[in-house]
């Protein structure tokens, strides 16, 4: 019996001390605090900390800085920035300021100086007649001259002037000349300007305005002639002079005379020209005088 209770209070104390052995491991605040504390720190720690910290830091933030700020402004500054300056201003600009230099520069001022050079020939040469329709008067026997048939003179000139061309002639003067007919009619067909008279010798001098010359003259006349129902009285000796030369006209007797071409060329242009006779009956029919710019 003795052995029996010794041995239970062997196994009792054994029991006991074991008892304190595994106390902690079975304690609740021990088991309990660890697994929170540690399961709480390693869950929500390196979870919700990395987790959320991480998701809100690179993922909202670059998401949306990017998205909606840089989207903003990106969109604002390179669509409508650009789009109103790319195609406000070059369209705007280019298209107002070429389009106002274009018309004023090239209309305005080149038009002044090409006007100031529409004063040159628009043309090699211009012609004016001297008979026929084209003269300002519808009979013969008129004067013209310088002295006391200014007004005939005047309308000769404006006449000249219509077929050429206002501002190329500068004046007109003539001497001792006529409206002559050579047929005794007063048909203007039959009409001549006539360089001098029966009785003494005429002179018709045009001098050009300050921005023309003159290198060279195509004349067109013919002798004086004037038919008659017996015959045709003819200036045998009719003949004149451009400038210091001397042209024949070589006229025919008893015969209505052929117009005649003469040429004038100049070595260096020149502001006038004068066609003169120097006596009574070298009568010329002038039909046409082309000038050469």
């Amino acid at each position: 019996m003795k052995k029996v209770i010794k041995y239970l209070s062997a196994s009792l104390c054994i029991l006991a001390l074991g008892g304190c052995e595994l106390f902690p491991f079975s304690d609740s605040s021990s088991t309990v605090e660890p697994t929170s504390e540690a399961t709480s720190e390693i869950t929500s720690s390196p979870t919700s900390e990395p987790t959320s910290v991480p998701t809100s830091e690179y993922t909202s933030e670059p998401t949306s800085i990017p998205t909606s700020e840089q989207t903003s402004e990106i969109t604002s500054e390179s669509t409508s920035i650009p789009a109103s300056e790319s195609t406000t201003v070059p369209t705007s600009e280019p298209t107002s300021e070429p389009t106002s230099i274009s018309t004023s520069i090239s209309t305005s001022e080149p038009t002044s100086e090409e006007s100031s050079s529409s004063s040159e020939p628009v043309k090699e040469s211009s012609i004016f007649h001297l008979s026929g329709n084209y003269l300002p008067f519808n009979n013969y026997g008129i004067n013209i001259d310088d002295e006391g048939h200014t007004e005939n003179r005047n309308k000769l000139f404006e006449s000249i002037n219509s077929e050429v061309g206002d501002g190329v002639f500068k004046s007109l003067s003539v001497k001792n000349s006529t409206i002559a007919t050579d047929n005794g009619s007063f048909e203007q067909d039959h009409l001549h300007f006539s360089l001098g008279t029966n009785s003494g010798g005429g002179e018709f001098t045009l001098t050009m305005s300050e921005t023309y010359s003159i290198s060279k003259l195509i004349i067109k006349c013919s002798a004086y002639y004037k038919t008659y129902s017996g015959g045709v009285s003819v200036d045998l000796s009719s003949s004149f002079k451009i400038d210091s030369e001397i042209y024949n006209l070589e006229a025919v007797a008893d015969q209505t005379q052929e117009i005649k071409t003469f040429e004038k060329e100049y070595t260096s242009p020149v502001k006038s020209f004068t066609f003169k006779n120097l006596e009574g009956k070298q009568r010329v029919f002038f039909e046409s005088v082309e000038i050469f710019f």
